[in-house]
């Protein structure tokens, strides 16, 4: 009955010990879950900053490359192509923009813990 009762209160101990154990687990498995989502993070917004960069630079580059533009009316071909541009640029940084928003929107989410 000694024998009986030391091995129940040694397997209580190691009862114990899994509880331990699988609590650990769990709380490693949610900091490598929360890693990899700040990691994700990083990653859209320096995908987000080469974007930007790139915008810039491209505008720079065709600042400098343009012609100058005369004073008269440069007649509806260049018209076209300014609109073109521009319609081009208006969808980009309505795409940068949505990018923003939902990344902000995920940060919140994250912080509200829901």
């Amino acid at each position: 009955a000694a024998q009986v009762e030391a091995e129940r209160a040694a397997l209580g101990a190691l009862r114990g010990r899994l509880a331990e154990a699988r609590a650990e687990l769990g709380e490693a498995r949610a900091r490598a879950a929360a890693t990899g989502g700040a990691l994700e993070q990083s990653e859209h917004r320096t995908r987000l900053a080469e974007e930007r960069a790139a915008l810039a630079l491209m505008r720079l580059g065709e600042r400098e490359a343009a012609p100058p533009v005369p004073e008269t009316d440069p007649g509806p071909q260049a018209f076209a192509e300014l609109a073109r541009r521009y319609a081009a640029l208006e969808a980009r940084y309505r795409r940068l923009v949505a990018d923003d928003i939902a990344l902000a929107e995920a940060e919140a989410e994250r912080l509200s813990g829901y």
